[in-house]
């Protein structure tokens, strides 16, 4: 009972992550003959979650938990000293651990052992022997030696790289839920060798891991809505997926949400909360984040945030007018983004076939089709405030509430809309829309510069760029 409260707080299980309430728990567990907090304890002083990081107290919890003949804590101290982690003059020393759990039967002790074979680790090296022994576990369904043999097709630890295999076996562990497959699979889309269905998968893959729970990969959507390398620059989906890795005990994730509330993107400056944020990080071994602390602490830190709230006051207070006479209505905004998204380019979504979805449009739905995907968009917006930019120009902030493929966007939003054919559009919206798709289609194309008109349907392959290269 005490270990799992503990769990909760390390792992941020309905709660945000917090070591120090988890380190006493564990401890209080550890006490009580819990070998696994023994080894939760070692990690997070090898880590200095806690305080300083301490070799040797994460070794003597280590060997504590070893020492019982748990085939788990004996094949976790084998792997600690064999990747390095407690000195590297001693990796040799974990082999023997390692051989130990393997024989009694530990699926770690195993994988591990097998790893040392294939990299040399620890002075023995056999590849052949160790590539065997994870064909052995992979045959019985062990999704982590399926996603150890793709790491190593990958060319990690000196193999030599075989893409094809790479990418068999870590399908085969995503297949069965692997978290970090998925995102192995996610950076192997990433490359030029990709393939075009491939890299149309590619942060399909990523959103796979952040679902089955790994936190680098919520940290990493994070990266690309921020970016824009996903579809749209967005501030607010890129906050969501950072808390979320953060909640997790991702140092990344926290640090990026401390960074969030310092400069005050997409949320109040608040430099109370984002120092608490950058402790979590710091207590994750996070080292920008230390860092960031330092920094806070400076004797120019004041001066700096009092100047970046004057400049924010500056920028936002341009647009906060009462709506101008002749301005679009939130009803008609909305419209407008919704055609725009639809109908305001010749879409992969026409030429499949999908033609004007009257009801959808009615609803504030649109709804597209990229390589036999549909993607469903629900657009609302509210509270309108617009002024007059040119002559039947306006330019408009408005609330928005946004859910793009699941992924709920709830903030604020800013463009340009003015009368076309009696029907309100978004010239700016399209534009964005538009610049996103040539980004995405130049990257599945080897970097050309394929616009998104055809891209991916059937005359999409007769279609030129500007330098006359087939899309």
């Amino acid at each position: 009972m005490i270990a799992q409260r503990a769990d909760a707080a390390y792992f941020g299980y309905g709660r945000t992550a917090s070591v120090a309430d988890a380190a006493p728990l564990y401890r209080a567990a550890a006490a009580k003959g819990e070998y696994r907090s023994l080894l939760m304890l070692a990690w997070i002083a090898h880590l200095g979650s806690e305080r300083a990081a301490d070799k040797q107290l994460a070794e003597n919890y280590l060997r504590r938990a070893a020492s019982t003949g748990w085939a788990e804590g004996v094949a976790l101290y084998g792997n600690f000293l064999v990747e390095g982690r407690l000195g590297e003059s001693r990796k040799s020393e974990g082999i023997p651990f390692l051989r130990q759990a393997a024989t009694q039967g530990s699926s770690a002790g195993e994988i591990g052992l097998a790893r040392a074979l294939v990299s040399g680790a620890g002075g023995e090296k056999n590849p052949g022997q160790g590539i065997n022994m994870l064909l052995a576990l992979s045959e019985k369904g062990n999704s982590e030696a399926d996603y150890v043999l793709g790491q190593f097709y990958r060319g990690d630890g000196g193999f030599d790289r075989q893409r094809d295999r790479a990418i068999f076996f870590l399908k085969k562990a995503a297949g069965q839920e692997h978290a970090a497959a998925w995102r192995s699979l996610h950076q192997e889309y990433m490359r030029p060798e990709a393939t075009q269905d491939e890299r149309a998968m590619r942060f399909i893959a990523l959103e796979r891991a952040s679902d089955l729970g790994d936190s680098d990969a919520a940290n990493d959507l994070g990266i690309q809505w921020e970016n824009g390398t996903m579809n749209w620059k967005s501030p607010q989906k890129a906050l969501y997926f950072y808390e979320k890795a953060a909640k997790k005990g991702n140092g990344a994730g926290a640090y990026n949400v401390g960074r969030f509330y310092q400069y005050g993107i997409e949320v109040p400056r608040d430099t109370v909360v984002a120092e608490r944020y950058y402790k979590q990080a710091a207590g994750n071994g996070y080292q920008l984040a230390k860092t960031a602390l330092a920094q806070m602490k400076s004797p120019a830190a004041p001066a700096r945030q009092v100047a970046a709230n004057a400049s924010t006051q500056a920028s936002t207070s341009a647009l906060a007018r009462p709506n101008a006479r002749g301005a679009p209505t939130a009803r008609q905004i909305r419209d407008a983004l919704v055609y725009e998204q639809t109908y305001g380019r010749v879409t992969v979504a026409d030429s499949m076939g999908l033609g004007t979805r009257q009801a959808d449009y009615d609803a504030g739905i649109s709804r597209t089709t990229f390589f036999g995907i549909t993607v469903v968009q629900s657009y609302d917006v509210a509270n309108p405030s617009c002024i007059l930019a040119e002559k039947g120009k306006f330019t408009c902030r408005y609330d928005l509430k946004l859910v793009a493929a699941g992924f709920p966007y709830n903030g604020p939003g800013s463009h340009t809309f003015e009368m076309q054919g009696g029907r309100w559009r978004s010239p700016t919206y399209l534009k964005a829309i538009v610049d996103a798709g040539n980004r995405s289609a130049a990257g599945a194309n080897n970097g050309r510069n394929c616009t998104v008109q055809g891209f991916g349907t059937a005359e999409g392959a007769s279609l030129k760029d500007q330098n006359g290269l087939s899309c």
